[in-house]
């Protein structure tokens, strides 16, 4: 089991329940509002087409708002990763390749390093997952940083309640993760892996993301439009939380508790 700082549990604890409750609510990703059921309705199957398909899922229901404690600890939370990234010196393209990060298998921005996606460490910001990087006329900009949940198929803990909604992927065609976890490759016609262990659901994952996003830093979204690729090599302090537009596109708040 992995480990959660004791600042960030103490968002989990402001919100009651926490992500303790028998079942959670899920919605299909395509941007915009979201329409949320129970995620034990989801389909036991992946879908055939498209190739994938996102989940986010929460535990909190519509008609709430997160605790001054959840305000806080998400504000922290942006602003530790933030200046964790200045002091590793991630903002320098080179220096996240120096430091171990390779791009993903299959991906364009996700640089993933093996060693923290093996670790027993949970949003810890000097241990991320994922460091991602998009393409600006300027070279490679850092647009935040990825985390993973503790297991294969663990929660991710909500330590902002609705602010931090966490999301998942389901593909179609069967790929191969690394002790579940780490995307390594595609099946072959047979649905088997030559390394890893074939799959169709990737581990829960939740951005934090250093540039000013519409829906807030914590924003399933992966698309940048050219006034956010420019703030890439622009930017001087951690971004705003948006818990208005956060809230409204997620209609989320009280836990499920029961």
């Amino acid at each position: 089991m992995r480990r959660l700082a004791a600042w960030l549990v103490l968002g989990l604890v402001a919100g009651g329940c926490g992500d303790a409750g028998p079942d959670r609510w899920a919605a299909l990703y395509k941007g915009g509002q979201r329409s949320w059921v129970k995620e034990s309705t989801l389909p036991d199957e992946p879908q055939k087409k498209p190739r994938m398909v996102i989940y986010e899922v929460t535990t909190y229901e519509a008609g709430a708002r997160p605790s001054e404690e959840q305000v806080r600890v998400s504000r922290e939370l942006v602003d530790r990763c933030f200046e964790a990234a200045k002091r590793h010196g991630w903002f320098q393209f080179k220096n996240g390749l120096d430091q171990g990060y390779r791009l993903l298998f299959g991906d364009k921005r996700h640089y993933a390093k093996r060693e923290y996606i093996f670790d027993d460490a949970v949003l810890d910001c000097d241990r991320p997952e994922f460091l991602m990087y998009y393409d600006t006329p300027k070279g490679k900009g850092l647009a935040g940083l990825m985390f993973y949940a503790d297991t294969p198929t663990g929660w991710g803990p909500q330590v902002g309640g609705p602010l931090t909604v966490w999301h998942y992927h389901v593909w179609a065609p069967v790929q191969c993760m690394e002790k579940e976890l780490l995307l390594v490759g595609m099946a072959d016609g047979q649905g088997r892996c030559g390394k890893g262990v074939p799959m169709h659901r990737s581990p829960e994952m939740i951005h934090v993301w250093f540039i000013d996003r519409p829906e807030g830093p914590f924003t399933s979204s992966m698309y940048l439009d050219d006034d956010e690729i420019s703030q890439l090599m622009e930017r001087r302090e951690a971004p705003p939380l948006r818990i208005e537009d956060s809230l409204r596109l997620h209609d989320a708040p009280e836990p499920v508790c029961g």
